[in-house]
């Protein structure tokens, strides 16, 4: 609304965080379960975002897959951890908090978290350590699914659930580990 005076970051914030509209109801999301290639190239087509279940739910991976399991098979293995002082990662910030000079009141930034290059093994004991508390948050964005396509772990992901995306590059096939404590944009 171009009379409407400026938003404050506050009010962008909030939306962002809470996904919730100006009149306060919730945003939505169309969700469809198990879709074809046809069901999701017709969401991709639209550039429409759409939360896709069922999935994974034939992956023994669901069960299997514990911190100590994970730390067996990937040890080694190098991630990327986003640290943040929030639970949520890669969202709207008081642009006054970076420069206060350059920017006025009402203009905001997209913080990007800072990152560790570490371990998967030292990523699992830095969750369960006194530094992953109420003001320090730990997650591993944007991890290629291709890392898990070795070994016994590659054995533990149903391939033929994942048909309806196999147009999509290996890189752009992703998997998100947290601790449960993390919040985040959409994507």
């Amino acid at each position: 609304d171009p009379g409407r005076d400026r938003v404050s970051p506050e009010e962008i914030i909030g939306l962002w965080y809470d996904g919730i509209d100006k009149k306060g109801a919730k945003s939505e999301c169309a969700r469809i379960e198990n879709p074809t290639r046809e069901d999701f190239m017709s969401y991709v087509a639209r550039s429409e975002p759409v939360i896709i279940t069922g999935v994974a739910n034939k992956w023994s991976a669901r069960k299997k897959w514990t911190w100590e399991y994970l730390k067996e098979h990937l040890k080694d293995d190098q991630v990327v951890v986003s640290v943040s002082p929030n639970p949520y990662f890669d969202g709207p910030e008081d642009a006054t908090l970076w420069d206060p000079e350059k920017y006025q009141k009402g203009d905001f930034v997209v913080a990007r978290p800072a990152q560790l290059h570490i371990s998967f093994e030292q990523y699992a004991q830095l969750l369960q350590s006194p530094y992953s508390n109420d003001r320090t948050f730990f997650y591993v964005q944007y991890m290629p699914l291709k890392i898990f396509n070795k070994g016994k772990l590659a054995e533990d992901i149903e391939k033929s659930s994942m048909q309806f995306a196999d147009f999509l590059d290996e890189k752009l096939q992703l998997i998100w580990l947290g601790d449960g404590r993390n919040g985040g944009a959409i994507h």
